[in-house]
């Protein structure tokens, strides 16, 4: 996906310089990993993990659907709700896998490989 949205950026469509396009594209990468952490903190201590995953689904769906008005607003903002969405979504899937196999230690490998392998 991050290699489409640089070439969504450098487009016809948007058509903005390289090195716009490449500073928006690393602070992006950059806010998305780091959103993990405060996604996580938000899902054990405020949200509870189920309602992260929900919550930052829908506005992961959003960003994703904000990406598609082509102007340069509809990046920023799309891409702003696509890290928020990801931090609160990535984060707590994994923490409620890890609670389904919480008294099942011996599946609890198999059920993260399987995770990963899809």
């Amino acid at each position: 996906m991050r290699a489409l949205l640089f070439l969504y950026m450098v487009s016809e469509v948007i058509n903005l310089p390289n090195i716009e396009a490449i500073n928006i594209y690393t602070w992006f990468s950059t806010a998305f990993i780091l959103s993990y952490v405060i996604g996580a903190v938000f899902g054990d201590l405020i949200m509870g993990s189920k309602n992260a995953i929900i919550i930052g689904g829908v506005i992961q769906a959003l960003g994703a659907f904000l990406l598609c008005i082509p102007h340069v607003g509809g990046i920023y903002g799309g891409l702003l709700l696509i890290v928020i969405g990801g931090g609160l979504y990535r984060p707590n899937i994994l923490a409620h896998l890890g609670k389904q196999y919480l008294n099942k230690k011996k599946l609890l490998d198999s059920g993260f490989s399987l995770y990963y392998w899809l």
